[in-house]
């Protein structure tokens, strides 16, 4: 198994949303679903500022690539709101 690291539990979590068939990941998801999904499954401690952080960091590095996830694309919409489509390989 790989180091847990927060980047990886971020890995996991997409995986298992597009896994699930979700291909549009929003904002607040970054910031509240993940870090609820990081303590409850992994007991990992995240605030919502660092998983922004991490997934700013996935999409500048475009890492997301070793899970599958061709590439990340911000969404538009009429929502104040940050979304982005996950395009599967």
């Amino acid at each position: 198994m790989a180091r847990m690291t927060n980047e990886f539990i971020l890995n996991e979590w997409l995986k298992e949303k597009v896994f699930q068939g979700t291909t549009l990941v929003a904002s607040h998801e970054i910031q509240l679903e993940f870090p609820r999904y990081a303590k409850i499954v992994w007991g990992a401690l995240l605030l919502p500022d660092t998983a922004s952080r991490l997934w700013r960091k996935m999409r500048e590095t475009m890492s997301y690539r070793n899970i599958g996830i061709e590439k990340v694309v911000e969404h538009k919409n009429d929502s104040k709101e940050m979304y982005w489509d996950l395009v599967k390989t």
